[in-house]
Parts: structure tokens; C-alpha cells; sequence
């Protein structure tokens, strides 16, 4: 489900993966006007899940994705409990892990009490979702989300509400402490956000620590971690060798609880070397911050499971109206070195990636990325059909005006696949899903 079979060869360049990307049912169809179409007379957008349209089938996956919602978590997460076994996610890496962390609160239990940790300082749901949503100069290190049941809970804290209790009716018990903050849980992931991203910088950088133990209370129903890492095994941009140190991998391999599931991300921020540098620095910063990882990623691929994401490829469209005339060379290079910085590297990043971490028993996660150059090429599409004004594209749910970033719908057919990990072998069904059959790290990908 996870790692396309490339037949013990290793993939260069995009070609195959376009391949495969042509098998999977598009999200726009030009060609057709069904009712409720909120395009125009000759074109149908399709604004859910691409799993979802597909029936959970993918023709190069050979097993059938379950979908799930919030309460099929929330049954996944009492059934691993029963059979002794905890919920405890980790992101590791740049803002690729960020949005995922972001998507994942739409799949949050209800019925939980819910606690929000920036660097170990308790905040409100709306500062945890201001940092979460938004691309800021500066990070926490380490991101939080704690769920309980209520009898677990101390009654000496305050009330966390949830997503769900904000996309309710009645919204008057948050409305005030909240300001009128408002959260749209629908396709777009958009925000109304006013708040004092100054404020809460200075809160989150006086403090280095996490959630422990005593605070979470050792009876979290779901614990979810971001370990805000963007160059690997320090949180810094191209070879900023001052930059923080992250050293969270290395904690886990020594502690005796560790998350039941670890998902990785990061690469991209090298490529900034290649404004200034030369070709191949990217390469030898990449090789120096990552090589640490190699022996904590083996200790913990050893006992849980761990993931490494495909770079998320650039929308080069983007840039098609940045260019210039050729008249100031330097100029036209600047331009053409922001257009090409990411398409040509990102799959000899994922090739890199490959190549060391084989050995540690991470596994490479691809079989999404058909569905990121979906998606681009969709988005692409449709700007060139001058939709680009509409909600569906500038929204965060497709992210055509984003350059760098995968789509949220794309995010979100991610995390079916991790809940299909995760839960498919805990729940009873009349159908055979993928990974339903022993829960051991030996399982089936």
C-alpha cells in the first residue's frame, strides 16, 4: 500500500510515476456537466477525496483502501487500547509534516477532551491551529495534541474543545473565549485568524520541553507529535550550521515508549543552496544533516514502523507569469533558477533517501505521489482554462496557488492510507482491507 513496486530498481526521474499517475481517476472533467457543478456548463470539479471516487481502489495498490471519518478512528483507537496497544502519532520534518498534522484534526475522535502543547507551554486550540495553519518565521520545536476521556481528565483544567464542537450549532460556550474564532471544517481548511503571532513566538521560544508523563497523565486515547525538523537532524534552512539541533530521533530510540507509527518528511530546504551555490551542495549538506539519522531510524524501525514520505513536486505553472524578457540576463537566470530549483532535484532526493535509509527498515512511501502530480496537473489545467479566480483552486484544499506544497486533498488520501496501518487488522468487517491481517512490523505493505 505504501511503497510502489518498482522491481528492486530505483526511479530517477518522474516518468513512471506519471505512468501510474495516468491510472487514477481525475478530479476534473471538462468534458461533462452534472448537476451541482459549480464550475460552468462544460465542466465538473469533483471536490472530495480521490480514494473516495475511486472506491478506495488503486490500480498499482493490490489491496482495497478503507475510508475512514472521525468515529471509525475513534472505534480504531478503543479497539487497539483493548488489545493493549496505544495511539500515538509523530510527523518529523519540514512543513510537508506540518499540513499533515493540520489535516489530521479534521479525523480527531469527538468524544475526547483535547490538550494543545507549543514546546511543552499548554496553548488554546486557536494559537495551536495559528501556527499549525500558517507558514511563520519561527517554530516550536516540538507540536503537541494530548486526547483523554473525560474520567481521565483533571478537573483543574480548562476545556479544550475540539474541531467538532466547533462546527456544531450551538458555539456560544467558546464563542467568547475564542473571540468569534471560527474554523471552516469543509474542503477549503480555511481560518478566520486574528492573533498576535508576536505574542506567540515569545511564549513558545521560552521553553524547550514537551508534554511529559506526569502532564499527559499517562492515560492519553491519542497522543499526536510534530518534531519540527526541516533539514533533518536540525531545524534551520540551507547550511546554516548555527541552526538548532534536533535530537528527538535519538530520544526515542533510548526511551521505552515510543509513537506506534512515525512518519518522516523533509529535503526540500537544501535545494536552497541552489541559488547560491553550486550544483551539488545541496547533495553534501543533505548527506551531512541526514547521516546522523541512519542509527536512530535502525533502532526504531526495529520496534515500530516507520515511514519516509516522497517530496511533494513543485507547481512550476506558478511561475510561468514571472517571466522575463531577456534582455537582463541575470534576471532571466534568477527566474529560470526559481522555476527548475525543485523539478529536476526532488527525485534524485527521493532517490538519495532510498539509497541510505534501505538498510535502517524505514520504508519509502510513494504511492501517493501519482496523486500530488494528479493534482498539479489538474490545477495546471484549469488555470489554463482561466479558473483560477475560483474558491476550488485559490483554497487550501486543492492549493493550486501553492508552489511547493502538496494539495490537503491529497494530504488527506494520505492519512487513509495510515488509519488503513493502523486500524484495518483491529476492526471487524465483511471486507478484506489492506493491512487487515497480523499487526506485526512483518505485515504486508
Amino acid at each position: 500500500m505504501f511503497t510502489v513496486d518498482k522491481q528492486e530498481t530505483v526511479w530517477t526521474s518522474d516518468t513512471p510515476y506519471e505512468a501510474l499517475r495516468r491510472q487514477l481517476a481525475p478530479l476534473v472533467d471538462f468534458n461533462s456537466s452534472p448537476k451541482g457543478s459549480n464550475v460552468s456548463s462544460t465542466t465538473a470539479v469533483y471536490e472530495g477525496l480521490r480514494l473516495k471516487l475511486m472506491n478506495g481502489s488503486i490500480p498499482y495498490v493490490p489491496c482495497q483502501i478503507r475510508m475512514y471519518e472521525a468515529r471509525d478512528v475513534e472505534e480504531c483507537m478503543t479497539a487497539r487500547r483493548a488489545r493493549g496497544f496505544g495511539t500515538w502519532i509523530a510527523f518529523y520534518g519540514d512543513s510537508t509534516m506540518r499540513q499533515k498534522m493540520h489535516v489530521l484534526l479534521n479525523f480527531l475522535p469527538p468524544g475526547l477532551i483535547y490538550s494543545y502543547f507549543l514546546n511543552g507551554i499548554q496553548v488554546t486550540l486557536e494559537e495551536f491551529i495559528t501556527i499549525v495553519a500558517h507558514q511563520l518565521e519561527l517554530r516550536p520545536t516540538i507540536f503537541e495534541i494530548l486526547g483523554h476521556r473525560a474520567k481521565d481528565f483533571p478537573t483543574s483544567q480548562k476545556f479544550q474543545p475540539t474541531l467538532d464542537s466547533l462546527q456544531g450549532n450551538d458555539v456560544s460556550n467558546v464563542t467568547n473565549h475564542y473571540n468569534g474564532f471560527t474554523i471552516h471544517i469543509g474542503n477549503n481548511f480555511e481560518t478566520n485568524i486574528k492573533i498576535d503571532a508576536e505574542r506567540l513566538s515569545a511564549l513558545f521560544l521560552t521553553s524547550n520541553n514537551e508534554p511529559t508523563e506526569k502532564q499527559d497523565h499517562g492515560a492519553y486515547e491519542v497522543r499526536v507529535t510534530l518534531v519540527w525538523a526541516t533539514c533533518g537532524s536540525r531545524s534551520g534552512e540551507g547550511r546554516d550550521r548555527d541552526a538548532p539541533k534536533v535530537t528527538k530521533l535519538q530520544e526515542w530510540a533510548r526511551a521505552d515508549v515510543i509513537p506506534d507509527i512515525i512518519i518522516l518528511g523533509f529535503g526540500k530546504w537544501f535545494l536552497h543552496l541552489r541559488y547560491s551555490s553550486g550544483e551539488l551542495d545541496p547533495f553534501t549538506e543533505l548527506d551531512f544533516w541526514t547521516r546522523p539519522l541512519v542509527e536512530p531510524l535502525t533502532l526504531l524501525a526495529n520496534r515500530t514502523r516507520v515511514l519516509l514520505l516522497a517530496q511533494s513536486r513543485s507547481r512550476s505553472y506558478n511561475f510561468v507569469n514571472n517571466y522575463v524578457s531577456g534582455e537582463d540576463k541575470q534576471k532571466v537566470w534568477d527566474t529560470k533558477l526559481e522555476t527548475t530549483i525543485y523539478s529536476d532535484s526532488l527525485p534524485l532526493i527521493d532517490t538519495w533517501f532510498g539509497v541510505l535509509l534501505r538498510q535502517t527498515g524505514v520504508w519509502l512511501w510513494d504511492s501517493t505521489l501519482p496523486f500530488n502530480l494528479a493534482n498539479i496537473l489538474e490545477c495546471s489545467t484549469l488555470k489554463e482554462n482561466n479558473f483560477f479566480d475560483n474558491s476550488f483552486y485559490t483554497g487550501r484544499w486543492w492549493m493550486c496557488t501553492d508552489a511547493n506544497h502538496a494539495s490537503f486533498e491529497t494530504n488527506a488520501n494520505e492519512l487513509q492510507m495510515m488509519f488503513n496501518y493502523m486500524c484495518n487488522n483491529y476492526l471487524k468487517t465483511s471486507q478484506q482491507y489492506c493491512c487487515s491481517g497480523n499487526p506485526s512490523l512483518g505485515q504486508a505493505r
